[in-house]
């Protein structure tokens, strides 16, 4: 999509800090219109940072360590719990 397709020239005379407002606007309002899309994807984003967080620590610990005997990827056992409120 070209510049022009996307943005009318109204919306690029547009100040910064209106464009903010209209970028939250718009946002507000595809959160209102697909409520299970955003929970979902918040829910993947966290995990991937989860994830990501896990792995850095793992390499770096694995990297830094005295040890050189110590196994990049460990078999580690996880117990998951699932709280419900109410």
């Amino acid at each position: 999509m070209t510049n022009q397709t996307v943005f009318t020239e109204s919306i690029l005379r547009i100040n910064k800090k209106e464009r903010v407002k209209l970028m939250f606007s718009f946002f507000k309002k595809i959160v209102k219109t697909h409520p299970r899309l955003f929970v979902r994807a918040s829910l993947l984003a966290i995990i991937v940072a989860i994830a990501n967080f896990n792995i850095g620590s793992i390499t770096k610990n694995a990297l830094t360590s005295a040890e050189k005997s110590i196994k990049l990827f460990e078999k580690k056992d996880f117990e998951f719990k699932i709280v419900t409120f109410g």
